[in-house]
């Protein structure tokens, strides 16, 4: 069927080709790159390329504008399922060609069923001269005093503007319908101050920041507390069972050593945590107190990447200390 189909529409656009271009005047002006052009058509057409087809369509229409080209752009519209496009382009041929045009009859049935897969929307802006564009196609300037026919299904509208935020909305056609959307623009300063469509971000709240901070400073100082009980409770445990097994009778020194060892450590490591967790109490003090107000605080913001280097603290854990470093 395919093929049948696409040797019907060869046959068609064939006979285009001597309608366009008539052998007494392929010499003459644009008629014989408009021929060229209209003959590369018909070839990418029928080797399926359907895409590159309508540019040579559209290019020898250009050149040449014979009704019957618009009949072959209106054919490949519609077998791209183009068919608002196809609408445009067969009703142009069914008024500007003569009443006993080749393909005419076919041309007028194909109208009535493109007819039932378009529909219309009412584009209303509030700026004039927007452009406005229907699935990146630029179809006219605001304010548009007619619908825009469009093709059944999902299309997106858009409306843009120099120094004006794009405005864009997608809505759902069916055959037959008739809409009304609006495209109101904002000022890019404006959409700018909202974050918006300019691909700006909302600048980084300090005090935001400050309070993260803070609350992870708070947080780690509990867990390094609560870190600290548990290896005291294991230290106290670890003692208590080496003062056991000193005061029991027949004790060796290598079960001795063990329990000793197991003490010391827990203890150091119960020392360690300790100092840890006064250190990020410190910290979380520190931040907790520090925090800016009025006027002076919004000063200290401003102070941008200075004032993080300024405030920078860090922790410095050593075998036998632990110590705060930084400047405030």
């Amino acid at each position: 069927m395919r093929a049948a189909t696409t040797l019907l529409l060869s046959i068609v656009l064939g006979c285009a080709l001597f309608t366009i271009c008539p052998p007494g005047a392929l010499a003459q002006g644009t008629q014989k790159p408009a021929a060229e052009h209209f003959a590369r058509a018909v070839a990418l057409f029928n080797e399926g390329d359907l895409r590159a087809s309508l540019v040579e369509f559209q290019k020898a229409y250009e050149l040449s504008p014979n009704p019957s080209v618009l009949y072959n752009l209106g054919q490949v519209h519609f077998q791209l399922q183009e068919y608002a496009a196809a609408l445009k382009a067969l009703s142009r041929f069914l008024a500007e060609s003569s009443p006993s045009a080749a393909n005419r009859a076919d041309a007028e049935t194909t109208v009535q069923t493109l007819r039932k897969r378009v529909g219309r929307i009412f584009v209303r802006s509030n700026l004039e001269g927007a452009e406005i564009a229907v699935d990146d196609e630029v179809v006219g300037r605001s304010p548009l005093t007619t619908p825009v026919v469009v093709s059944i299904g999902r299309r997106r509208i858009s409306a843009r503007a120099g120094g004006y935020v794009p405005a864009t909305q997608v809505v759902d056609i069916a055959g037959g319908d008739t809409v009304t959307i609006r495209l109101d623009l904002a000022a890019a300063a404006a959409g700018l101050a909202r974050g918006g469509a300019a691909g700006k971000t909302e600048p980084v709240d300090p005090l935001a920041r400050r309070r993260t901070w803070r609350i992870v400073s708070w947080t780690t100082t509990g867990v390094l507390a609560g870190a600290a009980v548990a290896a005291g409770v294991l230290a106290l445990m670890a003692s208590a069972d080496l003062k056991a097994e000193r005061d029991r009778f027949g004790a060796t020194a290598e079960r001795l050593t063990r329990y000793a060892d197991r003490s010391q450590g827990f203890g150091l490591a119960t020392d360690v945590l300790t100092g840890a967790a006064i250190v990020a109490g410190g910290v979380s003090l520190y931040l907790q107190l520090s925090a800016p107000a009025g006027a002076e605080g919004r000063s200290r913001r401003s102070a941008g990447a200075s004032s993080v280097a300024r405030d920078a603290v860090g922790l410095r854990v050593s075998p036998t200390s632990v110590a705060l470093t930084g400047s405030f």
